[in-house]
């Protein structure tokens, strides 16, 4: 039977010599243990393929499904703040004026922001799940990676922090994402150290990288590394006729362009280690201020 990779439809099958379609991109069958190894599977050798589909599905929850996650606990949110204001006698425009003030609240936003941090993780657990043995040998069995991911996430803020002069030198300031992120930490600091600090990160790194980054190499290296900088870059910005975020938008190519290349040359393990130490810097930054 054909054991050579193929293309059917973008999902890169190989037909096993077991007779069982299975993962081109991976270096050994499930079903049968049989061993592949050639210039495909090679391009996969540090990294952690899924298929082509459950890639895309970490995406797109990534791209979109956070933001939809975000809508549904917006409407839940302000139904229920609406109850209650209701209940204590407000009408007409106090009502209207009591809602507005509570959806700029800090205990509206961390609502928002956490819980759909919350429910993404549980979905990547979910699409990942029938997988999650294999990920974690192949992926998380090295201390190594992890010393190197603590390395590059301090590489990583050193980076941030030189573009962030080079904002305010040009007379810009902080942007709106990391405004947002100070103000919800501030208001719930545990809730930031758990679910910005890290949840988040683990997130991030599942929907650009094993998801984005891996379907760009289905590709080639030069697409991979071009959509998780530019795509990663861009769902950090939340006003594109801004002056200041396009200013600041750099800043997230490069910890997109960084985050990349740990995911590549030190698998998963290594960029989810060097994305947390760099949320939780921010984190812990943010809080110390205070």
């Amino acid at each position: 039977m054909d054991s050579q990779p193929g293309n059917r439809f973008f999902a890169h099958r190989r037909r096993c010599t077991c007779g069982k379609d299975i993962d081109a991109a991976r270096d050994a069958c499930p079903h049968c243990g049989r061993i592949y190894d050639d210039p495909w599977t090679r391009r996969f050798a540090r990294i952690c393929p899924l298929g082509t589909y459950r890639e895309l599905i970490l995406f797109l929850f990534g791209l979109v499904g956070f933001q939809l996650l975000g809508f549904l606990l917006s409407f839940i949110a302000q139904a229920f703040a609406q109850e209650v204001l209701v209940g204590a006698g407000l009408t007409g425009g106090s009502l209207q004026q009591a809602l507005i003030d509570y959806t700029r609240s800090a205990a509206y936003s961390s609502f928002v922001n956490y819980g759909a941090y919350v429910l993404f993780f549980v979905a990547v657990l979910i699409v990942i799940w029938p997988d999650l043995a294999y990920i974690a040998k192949r992926q998380f069995s090295k201390w190594q990676n992890y010393l190197i991911g603590g390395g590059l996430g301090i590489v990583l803020i050193v980076a941030s922090i030189l573009w962030n002069i080079i904002v305010i030198l040009l007379g810009g300031g902080t942007s709106d994402n990391q405004a947002s992120v100070v103000n919800i930490v501030t208001y719930s600091p545990i809730l930031g150290i758990v679910i910005t600090g890290i949840i988040g990160p683990i997130c991030e790194e599942f929907a650009y990288r094993v998801g984005l980054f891996n379907l760009g190499m289905r590709i080639n290296r030069l697409a991979a590394y071009l959509f998780a900088t530019v795509v990663f870059g861009l769902i950090h910005m939340h006003d594109f006729a801004s002056v200041n975020e396009w200013l600041n938008f750099p800043s997230y190519l490069i910890a997109g362009g960084i985050l990349a290349f740990t995911y590549d040359r030190f698998g998963l393990s290594a960029s989810i280690t060097a994305h947390v130490v760099n949320n939780l810097y921010a984190v812990i930054l943010t809080l110390i201020a205070q």
